[in-house]
């Protein structure tokens, strides 16, 4: 009778990119200060100290509290506009996209409620500041960090899909490896093709 080995991966996808702005500060910022148009300021993601609010990168929506700047309730830190941004998970009021922490043009500011949202083929990732487009292949890409899962996946030919031996999870919302069969003397592997829908699978017979 054969084993059935499942091997599931769930480490949470991580942001990969470092911080950007259209500003030139020199001499260089500190990694925990951001080039803004009034030189280096203390990010508002509570990481570095300030003694004022003048300290810190966001002063409109943000402040320094406790000697660390954060971004008032309800914002986030947007690490590449470098400002406090409203969540894409519909929690806070918008009247435009720019108040949304979109990174990657995933997302919009919903004209009806006034709420940031992911479009129709991005989700929000949690703890990632961000939305991801969803590695089924339902929605297009430029490059693999707009896709949501971007450490198991990748963007192909302009679709973002889950990468070889692993296979879109739409309960879980990430790509989850495929089945590893052991049978006594050989070694069968189900690779999930991402073209392929998820019932499909080609069957690799490596023999012992």
């Amino acid at each position: 009778m054969a084993k059935i080995c499942y091997l599931l991966f769930l480490f949470a996808p991580a942001l990969l990119s470092s911080p950007s702005s259209s500003y030139s500060c020199t001499p260089k910022c500190s990694g925990t200060q951001a080039c803004t148009s009034s030189g280096c300021k203390v990010m508002n993601d509570a990481l570095g100290t300030c003694a004022t609010t003048a300290d810190c990168a966001d002063t409109s929506r943000g402040g320094c509290s406790a000697n660390s700047c954060v971004c008032n309730s309800g914002y986030i830190w947007d690490y590449y506009d470098y400002e406090c941004r409203l969540p894409n998970d519909g929690s806070g009021y918008c009247d435009n996209d720019e108040k949304c922490a979109d990174q990657y043009k995933v997302g919009y500011c919903d004209d009806n409620g006034g709420k940031c949202r992911c479009n129709g083929i991005g989700v929000w990732v949690t703890g990632g500041y961000r939305c991801g487009i969803t590695n089924n292949g339902a929605g297009t890409c430029s490059k693999t960090n707009q896709c949501y899962d971007f450490t198991r996946g990748t963007c192909q030919d302009g679709l973002c899909f889950c990468n070889a031996n692993y296979l879109w999870d739409t309960t879980y919302q990430l790509c989850r490896a495929a089945r590893v069969v052991w049978n006594k003397s050989r070694l069968v592997y189900f690779n999930f093709h991402p073209r392929l829908p998820a019932t499909t699978a080609i069957r690799v017979i490596l023999e012992s």
